[in-house]
Order: structure tokens, then C-alpha cells, then sequence
């Protein structure tokens, strides 16, 4: 395991058995969830800040309703994807997240909620590989046709050397 991520294993290890792959499938969870983190924020290394995400911000093309009403809330937290794992703020709250958005910054706060993120938008969908997990965090659907091919790739490599890791 790469040493910038030695700071995620014992968060990794405590939240690794929260992930519901489907049955008869076989997923290492924290090779998984190492992996995201690496592709997400530099290796993993922890930000101390949220990511901007411009399709959620003030004209953006997910500038909607509840995006609108969040913001009134909580102003320029809120187009962020934070931690990590950079958990987008939106889909935590669309998952029923409801503290402060900057919370997510904290792994052991963000990552259940990146788990939530995988066993509901992945494996409730179908999803049955590590490749389909990582094409719907990234991508937000691997049924779609937007297939991150460079992030899969990233994140398979980061996978296969870490399986039995976390």
C-alpha cells in the first residue's frame, strides 16, 4: 500500500463492512475504497478544503431547486465535493446527509457516506465489478455512455496492488 494512504486504513477498516456487494460477487472493499481515495485526492492524501464542482454552483447545469434552497442554507459550501474521497455535498444530502457540508472534510464522517454512495447509486444498479464501481463514482452511472476509461484504468491498477491491503 502506497504510505499516503497508511493515514486511511484503520477509517478503512472500520467502515470496509458497510459495502453490500451483491451476492456471489467478490470485492475486496478497502482495495476499493483505497483506490477511490488515490484517484480522488491525489493519492490520497486528505484535503483541507472542498473541491469546487461548477455544475452545482449559481449557474450551473445542476443549479436546481433543492441545489438553490441548499445554497440559501449554506452559501459556497455547498457546490464542493469534500475529503478523500471527494464526496460531492449534493449527493451526501440527496443520501440524507444533513450536517454541515464541511464536516465531509473528515474521512471517518465522509466515508460512510461514499459507501452509501456506492451500495445504492452501484450496486443497487446492477453493478457487480470493481470496474462498475469505479465507472459510477466517477461518472455517476456505468450503465451510461460516459465511461471514464483513464479513471477506471487508475483505479484498477491501485485495486489489483492492494487487494488484501486494508
Amino acid at each position: 500500500m502506497e504510505g499516503k494512504l497508511t493515514r486511511l486504513k484503520p477509517v478503512i477498516e472500520l467502515h470496509k463492512h458497510l459495502l453490500q456487494e451483491p451476492a456471489g460477487t467478490y470485492i475486496d472493499a478497502g482495495a476499493l475504497l483505497g483506490a477511490i481515495a488515490h484517484c480522488e485526492s491525489a493519492s490520497g492524501l486528505q484535503r483541507e478544503y472542498g473541491r469546487r464542482e461548477p455544475a452545482y454552483a449559481k449557474g450551473g447545469r445542476y443549479y436546481v431547486r433543492h441545489v438553490i434552497d441548499l445554497h440559501k442554507q449554506y452559501g459556497d459550501f455547498v457546490p464542493l465535493s469534500y475529503g478523500s474521497w471527494q464526496v460531492l455535498f449534493i449527493a451526501a444530502w440527496e443520501l440524507g446527509y444533513k450536517d454541515h457540508p464541511s464536516e465531509l472534510l473528515m474521512d471517518d464522517i465522509s466515508l460512510p457516506w461514499v459507501i452509501k454512495f456506492i451500495n445504492i447509486r452501484a450496486f443497487d444498479r446492477g453493478a457487480s465489478t470493481p470496474k462498475d464501481v469505479f465507472d459510477t463514482y466517477n461518472s455517476g452511472n456505468y450503465k451510461d455512455d460516459i465511461v471514464p476509461f483513464d479513471y477506471i484504468s487508475k483505479a484498477m491498477d491501485f485495486y489489483n496492488e492492494n487487494i488484501g491491503n486494508f
